[in-house]
Parts: structure tokens; C-alpha cells; sequence
């Protein structure tokens, strides 16, 4: 056996412990990563195919699309209610799968870890700090601090609050939280919607934040998005010229009579702000620019499954096919450097 302080046996002249144990330790903490991402996928496939539990699930699913349709993605609905209902309205659930699995064989560093899963919760919390390759974060409805490990692109210094399921992971930091794939970032520049959360978790009688979630978890969703909405507003009125917001008018309006879905509006609306902010389109009928910006979201295959020429969708804003396309043009190329053309 090779000691730490060894020579190396690859022959690199360097210690054990400063060249090869370091490749066997990345090794190990990968085989430990599969491990535990089978450990959940395992988990949520055994919940399906119980007939009873799945059926429950869809009951869930129901009561959030009945509340949220309007606001998100059927997508996006499903993945929120799916972590919430493994994790938090049936952690009864999720525990038992656990004991199960530690009694089976086991690694000892992959036990480790799911030892202290027993208690997955949602966290609520404000960004405090950030290092280390760490976002520092405080509950709102408690006074913990935990650490989410920085991903690319995951944070930018807009956003003030983090929401979503979480796991406690104390490899790499004691107060560490393995996230799921549903967490939100929030903007909160006004305050105002952080006591709005702290005015429901009062109002409920909840005596703690997880009872809180239990019950509420879906309102607290749907009081994000319209949050987004109220910033989004906030934004143009601020940045948006009169003119400018007519055009966004004009594309709601065309939008909600052909009953395009929720991302689609989103797209489209950041094509419109990027296109607006970037450029600052000089024209006198918003319809024109309406139009382009309608066409480029459909060759971008947002407003599937309709089928539109591009004389139509001229048609549809009453526009000439010529001036909507000297808007398309220069949209074509925002687009690319948004990286939304494939």
C-alpha cells in the first residue's frame, strides 16, 4: 500500500498525496455524485409507478395548474409540483425510501451524505454574501444561514432572494444545501415582496416554514410570477417610451386572441426590450414593428404549432410586407447574439 507521503508510484518524483491520490479523490467524489443522482432519480421512479401515489401526484398537478396556467409554463408547473410533492408534501415518502436505502449496500462516503438528507425543505432566503465559489444565504421565515455552491450562469447581482427545494449537503461546508432543479432567483428591489411572504406565513397560523410550504407552496409561486410581471411593468414604464410600449400592446393583443402560451409571450418580449434597448428603432406605426418582431419569433419556431407566411403575418398587423422586413432584418441578427436561433 502506498503511504500519502510516498513517492508517487507513476514516477512523477512528486508525493502520492500531491499527484495520483488527487486523480483517485476526484474519482471517488465522482462515483459519489452518481451515486446520489441515481439514489433520486431511483426515488421519483418508484413514486410513478406506484398507481396510488402517481394518481395523488396528479391530483397535485391539477390544483397547480388550475392556479398557475395563466401565469408559467405547463412545463415549469410540472417540474415545481413534482420536487414538491416528493420532497416536502410527501417527505414521509422520501424518508422511508432513505432507510430503505441506507439498510442496502452502500458506499461509506455516499452514506455519509444521504444520512443527513433525511429532511429536505424549502428555502426562502436573501442573499447576504458571496465567496469561495459559495453564495451565502438567510432564511426569511427562519435565521439560518446556508451555502449554495456557484454554478455558471446562476446568479447575477439583480437578484436578491433565492426559492426553492433543497437537500442538506455538508461535504464541502457544514450549513451546505444540494439544490434541486426547480430553484428561483428573485428580484426584490422595493421590499416589498419579501413582507408580502412574511404577511402570509403570519396569516396562516403556520408554526413553522415547513408547515408554511406545505400548504402554500403553489400561492408562493404564483405570487413570484406576478412579481416578474410587476418588475417587468416597472421596466418599461421607466425605460420604454410611449410609443415603444405600444408596440408590446399591439403583440399582447395578437398574442391572447390566437392563445399562444406562456413562454412564447415571454420570448417575444425580450426580443422586443433587446430590440428596443439596443438599437432604438426609429418608426411611426407600432404595428410595423410589431410585425417583425412577430416574424422572427415564429421563424424561431416560438409560435408553434401555427403556420404563418411572411404576407400573412403582415396581413395580421396590417402592414406592408416591405416595411416589416426592414425591422426583421436587423432583428434577425439581435436574435443570433442572444443565442435563441439554433
Amino acid at each position: 500500500m502506498v503511504g500519502r507521503n510516498d513517492p508517487c508510484p507513476c514516477g512523477s518524483g512528486k508525493k502520492y498525496k500531491s499527484c495520483c491520490a488527487l486523480k483517485n479523490e476526484t474519482s471517488n467524489g465522482e462515483l459519489v455524485d452518481e451515486e446520489l443522482e441515481k439514489i433520486i432519480v431511483n426515488y421519483f421512479e418508484k413514486i410513478i409507478e406506484d398507481p396510488l401515489l402517481f394518481a395523488e401526484l396528479e391530483r397535485y398537478k391539477r390544483e397547480w395548474l388550475h392556479k398557475l396556467a395563466d401565469k408559467m409554463s405547463e412545463e415549469d408547473i410540472e417540474q415545481f409540483v413534482v420536487e414538491y410533492f416528493l420532497f416536502i408534501a410527501r417527505r414521509d415518502l422520501w424518508k422511508r425510501y432513505l432507510v430503505k436505502t441506507l439498510n442496502g449496500l452502500i458506499r461509506s462516503s455516499t452514506r455519509s451524505v444521504v444520512e443527513v438528507w433525511q429532511n429536505p425543505f424549502v428555502l426562502f432566503a436573501e442573499v447576504i454574501d458571496i465567496r469561495g465559489g459559495y453564495l451565502h444565504v438567510e432564511e426569511v421565515l427562519g435565521n439560518n444561514i446556508y451555502c449554495l455552491k456557484l454554478e455558471e450562469d446562476m446568479w447575477d447581482e439583480e437578484h436578491e432572494l433565492v426559492f426553492g427545494t433543497v437537500l442538506p449537503d455538508n461535504r464541502n461546508r457544514s450549513n451546505g444545501v444540494l439544490v434541486l432543479e426547480g430553484l428561483m432567483f428573485i428580484r426584490n428591489s422595493n421590499g416589498v415582496f419579501l413582507e408580502k411572504v412574511k404577511q402570509m406565513a403570519e396569516e396562516s397560523g403556520a408554526t413553522t416554514s415547513y408547515d408554511f410550504f406545505k400548504v402554500h407552496m403553489a400561492d408562493l409561486y404564483k405570487a413570484i410570477v406576478d412579481l416578474e410581471v410587476d418588475n417587468f411593468e416597472d421596466f418599461t414604464e421607466q425605460n420604454l417610451t410611449k410609443q415603444q410600449q405600444e408596440v408590446l400592446d399591439v403583440l399582447e393583443t395578437e398574442l391572447a386572441m390566437l392563445e399562444f402560451l406562456v413562454e412564447s409571450g415571454n420570448f417575444i418580449q425580450m426580443i422586443a426590450l433587446t430590440y428596443f434597448m439596443k438599437e432604438r428603432p426609429i418608426f411611426r406605426k407600432p404595428e410595423v414593428i410589431a410585425a417583425a418582431i412577430f416574424k422572427i419569433a415564429y421563424d424561431c419556431g416560438a409560435l408553434a404549432p401555427y403556420h404563418f407566411t411572411q404576407a400573412e403575418i403582415a396581413d395580421l398587423f396590417d402592414v406592408s410586407t416591405s416595411s416589416m422586413m426592414k425591422h426583421a432584418d436587423k432583428l434577425y441578427e439581435i436574435v443570433d447574439e442572444i443565442g435563441e436561433i439554433r
